[in-house]
């Protein structure tokens, strides 16, 4: 039984799944099997993983009949295939540093830590320019935090990436394998994953993760306005998980209250992206979590004079977001 378990969702990433496969068969650390989910892709991704699985017997396949529309579903997949102990989950266009997985497995043995969070850099598309990276270059690799302070680092701010994280299959299996398919449920599931964790630990290994244009969160579609529910998933998880921490119940709403003003937003830059269908769909959904922060108004943080113009009603506040909005088109044509 190989000691980790990588798992790769992989959706049209013909022009970097290659690096991602080859950074992982050129690991220091051996012990290791790929599995790789391709999510219905409608380019030549299936063709690269197939050749690869032919190259080497640690990696296996499997191909969705049907997209899914997120990353999360063929993650899962994948992982209900894993047979190891440990799970790494890893990008289609990211790829990991030759000694990521010593560095990793050997961290989480000496810390006896069953979760373990390692730097992630940030690059671009071409690989040419380093980015920033998280965590920066003065944090603290050697602390060992609990399931609580590690959570705490993670509200209103990410002190550290999640991605790349080596995390007890166990704890991926305890997910709720509940339908949701938003773009960015990892937002929700790295969560819960830090919270089912006795203590975390981090690593001086590096996972790069690639910023480029080609990218699914970068595209103009429906799936972009995914950020309200899952920012209100993410509510409903912390209020039930940590009931007590009215600051962390405080700062999730501020990025609810944003997903929302910035949905509408999003929605009048790109009004004839969509169809009308889609345009009423959106403002449905929009109207159902404005009402979700009045009913939660205790704790958001603004001035009372904002309060009385954007929470008095929904009619209101379109009104108020659709003046600023005008006033903004109109600042940059005359800029």
């Amino acid at each position: 039984m190989p000691e980790v378990s990588i798992v790769m969702p992989a959706y049209n990433a013909e022009k970097y799944i290659s690096e991602a496969i080859e950074s992982v068969r050129g690991q220091d650390f051996a012990d290791w099997e790929l599995i790789i989910v391709d999510d219905a892709s409608t380019d030549g991704t299936l063709k690269i993983i197939e050749y690869f699985a032919k190259e080497d017997a640690r990696i296996k396949y499997m191909s969705s009949a049907h997209n899914s529309g997120s990353a999360r579903v063929p993650r899962l997949k994948a992982v209900s295939m894993a047979v190891s102990n440990w799970i790494f989950s890893l990008d289609a266009d990211d790829f990991i540093a030759s000694d990521y997985l010593t560095k990793m497995t050997r961290r989480a043995e000496t810390t006896h830590s069953d979760l373990v969070l390692g730097r992630m850099q940030l690059i671009d598309g071409s690989k040419n320019s380093l980015m920033y990276c998280i965590p920066g270059s003065n944090y603290d690799m050697n602390q060992i935090l609990t399931a609580y302070q590690a959570l705490t680092k993670t509200i209103g701010k990410w002190e550290f990436g999640f991605n790349g994280a080596l995390v007890k299959t166990d704890y991926y299996r305890r997910l709720p394998n509940d339908g949701h398919n938003e773009m960015n449920m990892d937002e929700v599931d790295s969560r819960r994953l830090l919270l089912m964790a006795e203590q975390v630990a981090f690593c001086e290994a590096v996972y790069y993760y690639r910023q480029h244009k080609d990218s699914i969160t970068k595209k103009i579609s429906m799936k972009s306005f995914d950020r309200m529910c899952t920012s209100f998933e993410l509510l409903s998880f912390l209020a039930k998980a940590v009931p007590e921490d009215k600051e962390i119940r405080i700062l999730q709403m501020r990025e609810c209250w944003a997903s929302v003003s910035n949905s509408l937003l999003l929605l009048f830059k790109y009004h004839s992206s969509f169809s009308a269908n889609e345009r009423l769909c959106v403002h449905r959904n929009i109207r159902i979590y404005y009402k979700e922060c009045q009913r939660q108004e205790r704790y958001l943080r603004m001035s009372a004079v904002k309060k009385r113009f954007l929470l008095r009603g929904y009619s209101c506040f379109f009104l108020v977001k659709t003046l600023c909005f005008n006033l903004r088109k109109l600042k940059h044509s005359i800029g």
